[in-house]
């Protein structure tokens, strides 16, 4: 048994423990959090109160989408295993494990911690690792340079040249040839979307549904979806003028607002009654092949 002293003020507190052991760090860091702790010599030789404590986290990939961040935390510059003395802390110094349940970590490792949450990827990527960066150096793997977490946004626009409909589409951060995949978990109503890079758009608000809605009623091929432009008969045209109205970031010609705006209202619009199944933009399209 070693026995060691702790002097505050007055009073003496002895600790006696195994050469093997080091409960040291524990003792002084909880007497610590009570107030200032003198030390005697045989004590301060064993232990290091670092003056400077910097933490450094490395951004790394788990699987195609997932991600793991890897934590080292410096103590006057050297990590702790380099240090031959016991390193007193007041407080845990890693930032992970202190934010382990606001980040929506899971830690697989005494370093690691790992994020797999599409929405819990795209929270920490966009807004949370900003708050590390004010405490912490943050190191990206590579292929991080490439990878986009952002919000989408529908850009569109339709016209009318003479009896054809046009109607353009694209969405910020996501290539035409991934709309069919988009539009699949739109109607699943996801809020986020993987890319095959590995990086995540954030899907949600109405453009998106307005989106869905135009391209499942005109139902364009392969080369239409990659090409992001679409003709069509302009009994379309009322239908994807009011779609396109709920979208911030469109464009409607003067041609197809007054053509559209001669229709009216769809309500006010007599349809026989065989006819009485149609959707909305079919009994446009009854109407307007005649008008």
């Amino acid at each position: 048994m070693l026995q060691k002293n702790f002097s505050q003020g007055e009073k003496e507190l002895k600790i006696s423990f195994l050469a093997d052991e080091t409960p040291v760090s524990k003792v002084v860091g909880s007497l610590q959090e009570i107030g200032d702790v003198k030390m005697g010599p045989a004590i301060k030789r064993e232990i290091l109160i670092p003056d400077e404590v910097k933490n450094q986290i490395y951004v790394e990939s788990y699987g195609k989408y997932g991600i793991k961040l890897r934590e080292e935390v410096l103590f006057d510059g050297k990590k702790a295993e380099e240090h031959s003395k016991i390193i007193i802390s007041k407080e845990n110094p890693s930032l992970l494990k202190n934010h382990e349940k606001d980040f929506g970590l899971s830690q697989i490792s005494a370093k690691e911690y790992l994020i797999e949450n599409d929405e819990e990827i795209y929270e920490f990527m966009t807004e949370k690792v900003q708050l590390l960066k004010e405490k912490a150096e943050i190191f990206y793997e590579d292929k991080f340079s490439s990878r986009r977490y952002s919000r989408g946004s529908v850009r569109a626009s339709g016209s009318l040249k003479g009896e054809i409909l046009s109607f353009e589409f694209s969405v910020d951060g996501i290539g035409n040839e991934e709309i069919s995949d988009l539009l699949n978990q739109i109607k699943e109503k996801k809020k986020f979307f993987r890319l095959k890079d590995g990086g995540i758009i954030k899907i949600e608000g109405e453009e998106f549904q307005e989106l869905e809605e135009i391209l499942s009623n005109l139902k364009p091929d392969k080369e239409e979806l990659e090409k992001g432009k679409i003709g069509r008969e302009k009994q379309y045209a009322y239908f994807v003028k009011q779609r396109l109205e709920s979208i911030a970031d469109a464009e409607i010609s003067p041609s197809l607002k007054k053509f559209a705006n001669q229709l009216g209202d769809v309500s006010e619009i007599e349809i026989p009654e065989s006819f009485s199944m149609l959707r909305e933009y079919q009994r446009y399209g009854v109407y307007g092949s005649v008008f």
